[in-house]
């Protein structure tokens, strides 16, 4: 505000209240309807000058409204296998480590991680303010807790053969150290696993966990706590609330609620996005992009370190025992109907583009079964195998299944000829759960049972080696291996997309090397603002109002 007119108001002022005194009553009644407009302009003033002080900032509680084709079954990082169900365990739980956007790794719930000068010894402090949603203090049990479950084989985690080779010593209530038997060189990964609360999984028998209540009722950890959820007429989860946590350690997000609706098909989520219904939709392939018209909406497109394969299992089909039948079906498939799902990939790692040269000329007749899971994508991606197989002389039928049917009875018990499934590969060292004769049986992941010296020995070499000329050497024996026998057909490396509203300011890592990388940086996320006035920029004090009225 300028001052002169400031000290003009309340010079009017003055001589106003002045005139009152001196003036008949007639007179007086005149002066005070001056006073009280020589006060409204002063408030006016007032509050253009303050206003000039305030500062445009991104605005607390608002909601992101999200869009998914797949349901989730667990929210828990033990058995989070989808990709929408890394995506809501990593909003509800936190880890050691968080992947920031840079693509490296900052503490979250650790305070301080010390590693010794070979690397097979880690210190961990755990942060003396770091709670579960429902205020109990996290500390080091719950972390030697999650990681004791995640290795455990009867629990049969997902990523069990990850941890593998990991023993813990508690120190205290917030100090335990990590040992190792040789260094591992992605353990900052290994350590964004989130962290689950003892007490919850008490007397819960771990042979059975899988189908525990505890997987859908969390204790979170993390940014977010489920607040609500629907159910579908088949007791599928419709739709899913989450509300920011009020006591993660962390910096608390912007955005304070996320609904999370879910369509049983791709064609009726891409209607709401054109409508503008939803926020933002996650891991949208390139054919589902094209469909979106919308202009209120932009996209982050990426490829994620996966191979979309078709797995071969020679216990269930003789026939894929003979190299020649499994070098038939390779060369059988152009890879470059997949271009709109992602990239043309050829061997054991995620866009390989070397070709296999095969003799191959003509096709025996034969028939064999592929099993796959009930989704959208794969079921597209299976009937144009099948089309290009038919034009060879090869019937493959198709065997479509639920999800749920399909990890607890099929892949588990190996029951399938041939399986269209996703293997992914983070680094090399994680092909070690999907190729080593170890994982052959559940709850391996070397799903079509391959077993080989070279392999065994060349993985046992990668998943210690911190010598990338070591693990390239490595990588060769095993690519030319695979050259020579085919083990399996890979397919592509798919490309995905993120789309979100023009307004939601979200920060993605320009690499992801999983799905909820998406989401690093969710908590600097913002989709409104507000103007405030600079002292609440302040990180801190905002926090502690925050707290004050939770």
């Amino acid at each position: 505000m300028n001052e002169n007119n400031e000290i003009k108001h309340l010079s009017f002022v003055k001589k106003a209240m002045l005139s009152i005194k001196q003036s008949s009553p007639e007179n007086a009644f005149y002066a005070g309807l001056y006073i009280i407009f020589g006060i409204t302009l002063l408030i006016i003033s007032l509050v253009i000058f303050l206003g000039t002080l305030t500062v445009t900032v991104p605005k607390y509680n608002t909601t992101l409204s999200v869009g998914s084709i797949e349901q989730p079954r667990y929210f828990t990082p033990i058995y989070a296998s989808q990709d929408m169900e890394k995506i809501i365990s990593a909003l509800l739980y936190s880890g050691l480590y968080k992947k920031n956007i840079t693509g490296n790794y900052d503490y979250d719930l650790a305070e301080e991680i010390v590693k010794n000068e070979d690397g097979t010894e880690i210190k961990v402090k755990l942060k003396s303010d770091a709670e579960f949603a429902n205020g109990r203090t996290i500390t080091s049990d719950d972390v030697i807790f999650t990681y004791t479950l995640l290795s455990d084989p009867l629990v049969r985690a997902t990523d069990k053969v990850r941890y593998e080779g990991l023993s813990f010593e508690r120190v205290d209530d917030k100090t335990f150290n990590i040992k190792l038997k040789k260094p591992f060189p992605y353990i900052e990964e290994l350590l964004t696993a989130g962290i689950l609360s003892a007490d919850e999984y008490k007397n819960k028998p771990v042979d059975n966990l899988v189908l525990s209540e505890v997987n859908q009722y969390p204790t979170e950890s993390g940014m977010y706590e489920v607040s609500d959820s629907t159910l579908d007429g088949n007791g599928k989860i419709k739709s899913l609330e989450l509300v920011s946590n009020s006591n993660y350690v962390g910096k608390r997000p912007y955005i304070k609620y996320i609904n999370i609706n879910y369509y049983s098909n791709t064609s009726d989520m891409i209607k709401d996005v054109n409508s503008g219904k939803l926020d933002v939709v996650f891991d949208i392939d390139q054919d589902s992009r094209k469909q979106i018209t919308s202009k209120s909406y932009k996209d982050f497109t990426y490829t994620l370190p996966r191979i979309v394969a078709i797995f071969l299992n020679a216990n269930k089909k003789e026939s894929f025992a003979k190299k020649d039948v499994r070098e038939e079906l390779y060369s059988a498939i152009d890879r470059n109907v997949f271009s709109d799902a992602g990239v043309a990939t050829f061997d054991m790692l995620p866009g390989s583009s070397q070709l296999a040269t095969t003799s191959v000329t003509e096709y025996a007749t034969s028939t064999f079964t592929l099993t796959l899971p009930d989704m959208d994508r794969r079921i597209s991606v299976a009937n144009k195998i099948k089309e290009m197989l038919a034009q060879k002389g090869i019937d493959m039928t198709l065997d479509i299944r639920d999800q749920n049917d399909l990890n607890q009875n099929i892949i588990r018990n190996r029951d399938y000829e041939a399986l269209l499934s996703t293997i992914e590969i983070q680094s090399p060292s994680d092909l070690y759960a999907f190729w080593h004769s170890s994982q052959r049986n559940a709850p391996g992941l070397n799903i079509s049972s391959y077993t080989s010296k070279t392999f065994d020995q060349a993985l046992e070499t990668i998943k210690t080696a911190t010598n990338k000329n070591i693990t390239d050497e490595q990588l060769q024996k095993i690519r030319t291996e695979f050259y020579d026998e085919y083990p399996y057909i890979p397919l592509y490396t798919p490309t995905r997309s993120i789309v979100y509203k023009n307004n939601l300011n979200a920060e993605i890592p320009s690499s992801i090397n999983s799905s909820k990388d998406l989401i690093s940086n969710i908590n600097y996320w913002w989709n409104d603002t507000e103007k405030v006035w600079p002292i609440f920029m302040n990180e801190k004090i905002i926090n502690k109002i925050y707290t004050l009225l939770h």
